[in-house]
């Protein structure tokens, strides 16, 4: 019995660490050299997020976690198209 808890609370652990990786990156990137972080954050989000979701049952705080990572890589894809595509123009 004591190791059912034991597991259960390692579980809320990655939850609560997927969604604070997932806000992170949502406040770093209005800070300049902290926005390097966002990938790398994002990527952890979505890990512990995925992690999480194979050891426990449904849980708000892994899916919101989920949710801000896959949302802060797919918003660090567009700005990268849009700086390739303006870079470009740029330079013609």
């Amino acid at each position: 019995m004591k190791q059912l808890e034991q597991l259960k609370q390692q579980n809320k652990i990655l939850s609560k660490l997927s969604l604070a990786c997932g806000i992170a990156p949502w406040i770093t990137m209005w800070i300049p050299i902290l926005n390097l972080l966002n990938v790398p954050l994002a990527i952890a989000a979505v890990v512990f997020g995925h992690i999480a979701k194979n050891k426990e049952e449904k849980n708000g705080m892994r899916l919101a976690g989920m949710i801000l990572g896959y949302v802060s890589l797919g918003f660090t894809v567009i700005g990268l198209i849009f700086i390739a595509i303006f870079g470009a123009l740029f330079f013609l």
